[in-house]
């Protein structure tokens, strides 16, 4: 013990020497130009961007009157990007010099170290251009058409919304005074069951057979995310954390989460090659068959790249895309005009489909041109920010950005929810309006004037966005056509439309709101009860 603390404060020496001689060298290589945030010694500002670093960097913007300027995470220096203006010209007009992504000790070196890191995370480089083309054209709008992907949006959201009607169904059959429900892991199940068809061809029964799979899936996602973060991982930058016994609890935890995803990924893979022996059709139109494909030009990916990209399609949008379509269900339920919105959005859907409520559940699937659908659906991608800081991007060329010379190599984090909610561009920004997305006429427009930074921007913008946006846009109309979106009955369960005051893992890469939940009725009418038995009685 005496010799292990001996060792202990030989290594804080020679490391405050390394440190000293470090800064030193930095100090000479500083972002010359840029205000610096005042930090402590050794650890910089780590330590004052634990809990929501995005409104931690907000209210220095405001205090420092510096739109943007530069943190150091120990001794490594981040230019922070708050303003919306200077996110657009750094992002677009640099958008070259802004290609890539560090490497993180922890996600990049442990947890992707089998799989490889997915698409978005993969730095710059001729692997990453290979991943990318490939994701791009499975993912492009002409592919998005294909009868293959329409299946998909029909068969996943018409499990869910079965699923959503048996829960309710239960809870009235047991004669329950109050039938509230959260509504997240349905969201969650339907981007999970759409990314492993689209991927595996691989339909998974999700509230069934398949939950125990499922439900691991989620829960360990969902862990995984959280080592991308950037800030929250002391030691992808402060390298006293990488040392015993610090390293042993951060390295055991990213390993094992790692060995957890191998298990699935074996698992799908193994799933895959049965279902193709039997030539089955969903398998043969998935990703994973394209790539096999001698015709697609995904054959020149190594063995990880192909695994790479079946990752990224099961994972990028699993927490995403299900927080921001809980927290878009939330508002109708809450909001100040929420039962409105609902009516609005129902009256669009029939009067597109000549009230024919069967022909409105179909189009839903089939086709996305419900502007008013559209609005609520680009409203709470830009009012929520589910990663309010995005990920990190890494120079590969030097930028001259007004005064600030960005040297190669220099990380920068764009202050996503800080941009979506510039007062500028949008009045009452923490408002729920998605009026502001429709023209005089009532036709969804989104301009330069108006537009968000949820996806991304530049040539790292998301290449899953137009996916992700028809998911949502799928799951919400059918949703909305089947049941009225009420309070919930018992007000403890109200949601908190404020994503940093609801954020129950304020260190998390992304918003993690505390449950809450809905009040589902059943419509009534319109040929209502009709579409509740055609789905009860499908799959």
């Amino acid at each position: 013990m005496l010799l292990a603390t001996l060792l202990l404060v030989i290594f804080f020496v020679l490391y405050g020497i390394r440190y000293y001689y470090l800064k030193r060298r930095l100090a000479r290589q500083r972002i010359i130009g840029a205000f610096v945030i005042p930090g402590y010694p050794f650890v910089g500002n780590a330590f004052q961007v634990l809990k929501n670093p995005s409104k931690v960097f907000i209210e220095w913007s405001e205090k420092y009157s510096q739109s943007t300027y530069v943190v150091y995470l120990g001794q490594t220096p981040v230019v922070i990007v708050n303003s919306r203006r200077d996110i657009e010209c750094l992002w677009s007009f640099h958008s070259t010099s802004l290609n890539s992504r560090p490497t993180l000790h922890t996600f990049h070196k442990i947890v992707s170290s089998s799989q490889g890191p997915t698409v978005g995370t993969t730095p710059a480089g001729p692997s990453f251009r290979k991943k990318r083309k490939t994701l791009s054209l499975f993912l492009s709008s002409k592919s998005l058409t294909s009868t293959y992907h329409l299946y998909v949006m029909d068969d996943c959201s018409r499990y869910t919304i079965k699923s959503m009607l048996l829960q309710v169904a239960d809870l009235s059959s047991r004669s329950l005074p109050i039938l509230d429900v959260s509504l997240i892991r349905h969201f969650q199940c339907f981007v999970l069951r759409c990314a492993i068809l689209l991927t595996y061809g691989v339909n998974l029964d999700t509230h069934g057979n398949d939950k125990q799979l499922a439900d691991r899936i989620i829960e360990t996602e969902n862990h995984i995310i959280n080592f991308r973060s950037f800030i929250s991982n002391y030691q992808d930058y402060l390298p006293i954390f990488r040392v015993y016994p610090f390293s042993k609890f951060v390295s055991n935890d990213a390993q094992y989460w790692r060995l957890e995803r191998d298990k699935y990924i074996e698992r799908l893979q193994d799933l895959f090659e049965e279902q193709s022996q039997a030539n089955s059709p969903p398998s043969s139109e998935s990703l994973l068959a394209r790539i096999r494909s001698e015709r697609s030009i995904a054959r020149r990916l190594t063995s990880q790249e192909a695994r790479s990209l079946c990752l990224t399609m099961l994972s990028a949008g699993l927490d995403n895309l299900g927080f921001t379509l809980n927290f878009a269900v939330g508002q109708l339920s809450c909001s100040k005009n929420g039962c409105k919105l609902q009516d609005k959005l129902y009256t669009e859907l029939l009067t597109k489909s000549k009230g024919d409520i069967m022909r409105a559940w179909l189009a839903a699937a089939s086709q996305v041109d419900c502007d008013f659908a559209l609005a609520v659906i680009h409203e709470a991608l830009r009012n929520f920010s589910v990663l309010p800081l995005g990920l990190p991007r890494l120079t590969t060329k030097p930028i001259q950005f007004g005064q600030i010379h960005i040297p190669t190599g220099t990380v920068l984090l764009m202050n996503v929810f800080a941009a979506n909610h510039d007062s500028r561009v949008c009045q009452n920004p923490e408002s729920f309006q998605p009026q502001r997305w429709l023209d005089n006429t009532g036709k969804f427009h989104a301009a330069k004037a108006l537009n968000h930074f949820s996806f991304g921007l530049g040539s790292r913008k998301c290449a899953g966005d137009q996916l992700s946006v028809k998911e949502m846009y799928t799951l919400l109309c059918r949703l909305v056509l089947v049941f009225h979106i009420r309070l919930p009955q018992d007000l403890k369960w109200l949601m908190e439309p404020d994503p940093f005051v609801s954020n129950s893992n304020p260190a998390a890469t992304s918003f993690e709101p505390r449950e809450f939940r809905v009040w589902l009725q059943v419509r009534l009418g319109d040929c209502a009860d009709e579409l509740c038995e055609s789905i009860l009685k499908s799959l």
